[in-house]
């Protein structure tokens, strides 16, 4: 094995070779430069001459292409010199390269997408030089194939490694170098309105406000030249507003009488108030706090669709009168430096606490009319040992509901970047949860007010209940709301969640028609807000029932890029890596999801995520073991489960064991089905474990 690489490979953008002195080896044909590409690429640099043959010679008889192979290995050797023999050999029937004798871009690139920190990915930075093997002219179709195959792949593979660059250093600050990432996914892709936005705010949030305008301008004439129109997307609502100059008051001038109230508007969302208690015995400072509070409150109102107090009203004098505004007013303070009890469950329960444990959990008395859920402190994350921000005690009070308490520990997630700057996204996530879960709550407790907000919520619940005539009844509704107001987003992304159920649930008759049904309403809604995570979430979703895996872990990177610790993007994801066989990440990424949104309807299909990975990989004993210990918390994993019913089926039947017994948790679900045909249709687009042929197989067994 030579102590260096002695070829240079460069395939991405550029078709050349390169010797150990950096100088480019001259001489060398198309088809010798594509068959040590192909060799490069292919498992233990080596292959058949035979499959040399076909992929370049396909064309002619099988004696005339192995002689047309040999012709050109006699080139490619004369080209490389003395190289030929320090990199190729000619083993019997077979032609491989030496190993650690040969350096590929596109091999580094693949490495470089496995990286789990930034410091592997910003390799991509200078590996996505273009399109593969893109000069390079080889007439024979096997070949072209074979190219467009890894171009594709290539492609899939930096955009996602370049999207989770751009979300890990813009949320550690690196702001410069998630530019340049966002920079690289436009030349991969120039009509990206998402990353075109992504880059306006990463120069506002540098300062560089010129930069941004003219990235708003040079957008703007690309679309126009590209597809006629403007990007949907407002661009210019991310810069900064200019100061506003107070017009001089006239001397003796009458000030004008205040405006009347506006009269309630039925689309007004809830509003949230997060309100800091610092504790002076404890960091952070009480500006560190209050800057977390703003900056999770900014994140706040675009994932759960309620409305949130700006942070000018968050100062500390403003608590009282904030309480009498908001419907919701959240606490946040730092936690007892007391630890929960590793693996110790959460543990929620329904019925109201009295007077007494809500004095004793909330971090201070609030006169609201008490509280909607008791959650003890949750095991994940723990604190790190030397973080200057402890982990935080987060309470949550409603207004006239008769309860609403929560109480969690919130500690910094691991990662790049200053611990408080990495709980901003966190906290927001785990309120977004529990606020969401608080207004289901409230309009199942008659009656509930009709209004616009209100049926959005009622469906939300019935998508959360799973419950196929709730839905429908709730879709209806908001199908009139959508005639009325045939713009709105968030009915747009709801509609489309209430199609993609349809289509998932095998409420519809037809549900891959819902699921393309689901996939307009949702592209509807992203174009009209790009930054609402529940439309790009949707389309996620939909990209998978479809069969685009690829599509649908881009959808849940770019939410995840805007909108860290979003639980269904991660959970989600964690499914589309399990099905991928990547276990490590898999894992890593369900167990966010869980501590998160333990209660969300999918946890159940998250904490599968490493069985199905093993499963994925072929270790069905493995999946079967791994469904027997599922991540925290345990509950998330309930028996009856389509994901974990479907699971467990699969691996005792490719272990040659019945697995009548773990289909029977589906009894239930077929019944609710339009019929059964749609729901093996169904389980066939939502569980993608095996063909159409052993999906029929499985349900076969399935008792009557």
């Amino acid at each position: 094995m030579p102590d260096a690489p002695v070829l240079d490979l460069h395939t991405l953008g550029a078709a050349f070779v390169r010797g150990p002195d950096g100088a480019v080896i001259q001489g060398l044909g198309a088809k010798s430069l594509g068959a040590l590409v192909f060799l490069a690429l292919s498992p233990g640099g080596a292959a058949p001459r035979d499959v040399l043959v076909d992929l370049l010679w396909g064309r002619g008889a099988p004696e005339q292409g192995r002689a047309s192979l040999r012709q050109e290995l006699r080139r490619m050797k004369k080209a490389l010199g003395p190289l030929f023999e320090a990199a190729v050999e000619t083993p019997g029937g077979q032609i491989a390269l030496r190993p650690g004798a040969v350096r590929c871009d596109a091999l580094e690139l693949e490495r470089a997408c496995e990286a789990r920190d930034t410091a592997g990915l910003a390799a991509l930075l200078g590996l996505c030089g273009g399109a593969f093997l893109a000069p390079l002219s080889v007439p024979e179709t096997a070949f072209q194939d074979w190219q467009a195959e890894r171009n594709s792949r290539a492609e899939s593979l930096a955009t996602e490694g370049l999207l989770r660059l751009m979300l890990l250093d813009e949320s550690a600050g690196r702001l410069d170098r998630a530019a340049a990432a966002a920079r690289a996914l436009l030349a991969l892709d120039p009509l990206q309105e998402d990353v075109h936005a992504a880059l306006v705010r990463l120069h506002v949030a540098a300062g560089r406000p010129a930069l941004a305008r003219r990235q708003i301008e040079s957008a703007r004439a690309l679309f126009m030249a590209e597809l006629g129109e403007p990007p949907e997307t407002d661009l210019e609502a991310l810069l900064p507003a200019p100061p506003a100059a107070p017009a001089p008051a006239a001397r003796g001038a009458r000030r004008p009488a205040p405006e009347p109230a506006r009269p309630a508007d039925p689309r007004d969302r809830p509003l949230v108030a997060l309100i800091a208690d610092p504790d002076p015995a404890r960091v952070p400072s009480p500006e560190a706090l209050h800057a977390l509070a703003s900056d999770a409150l900014g994140r706040l109102a675009a994932l759960s669709g309620l409305r949130a107090l700006d942070a000018a009203h968050l100062a500390p004098a403003a608590p009282e009168r904030l309480l009498e505004a908001a419907d919701y007013v959240v606490r946040i303070a730092p936690a007892p430096p007391e630890a929960p009890a590793p693996g110790r469950e959460l543990r929620r329960r329904s019925d109201r606490p009295g007077p007494d444990a809500a004095a004793r959990d909330a971090s201070r008395p609030l006169s609201a009319d008490a509280l909607a859920t008791v959650a003890d402190p949750a095991p994940t994350p723990s604190p790190e040992p030397d973080a200057p921000c402890p982990a935080l005690r987060v309470t949550l009070a409603r207004r006239g509901d008769g309860a609403a308490h929560a109480l969690r520990r919130l500690a910094p997630a691991a990662g790049e970047g200053e611990p408080i700057a990495r709980l901003a996204p966190a906290l927001a996530a785990l309120l977004a949860a529990e606020l969401g879960r608080a207004e289901r709550l409230r309009v199942g407790r008659p009656p509930a007010a009709d209004t616009p907000w209100d049926r959005l919520m009622q469906a939300e619940a019935a998508l959360a209940d799973l419950d196929p005539r709730a839905a429908e009844t709730a879709r209806d509704a908001l199908e009139a709301d959508l005639a009325r107001t045939p713009g709105d987003p968030r009915l747009l992304a709801t509609l489309a969640r209430c199609h993609l159920a349809d289509a998932l649930e095998g409420w519809a008759e037809a549900p891959r028609e819902a699921a393309f049904r689901a996939r307009e309403l949702a592209l509807r809604a992203h174009r009209r807000t790009p930054d609402d995570p529940t439309a790009q979430h949707v389309l996620g979703l939909a990209a998978a029932a479809m069969g685009d895996p690829e599509g649908a872990r881009l959808h849940q990177l770019r939410v995840l890029a805007r909108h860290p610790g979003h639980a269904p993007a991660e959970g989600e994801l964690a499914r589309l890596l399990a099905l991928a066989g990547d276990a490590p990440e898999a894992e890593l990424r369900a167990a966010r999801a869980l501590a998160t949104a333990p209660d969300d309807p999918l946890a159940p299909a998250w904490a599968t995520a490493p069985a199905l990975a093993r499963f994925a990989a072929g270790d069905p004993a493995g999946a079967l073991a791994a469904l027997d210990a599922p991540p925290a918390p345990a509950r998330a994993l309930a028996p009856d489960a389509p994901a974990a019913a479907l699971l467990r089926a699969a691996s005792l039947a490719a272990i040659g064991r019945e697995p009548a017994p773990a289909l029977a948790a589906l009894a239930a679900r077929r019944a609710a089905a339009a019929s059964p045909a749609a729901f093996a249709e169904a389980l066939a687009l939502a569980h993608p474990l095996a063909d159409r042929a052993r999906l029929d197989a499985l349900l076969a067994a399935l008792p009557a």
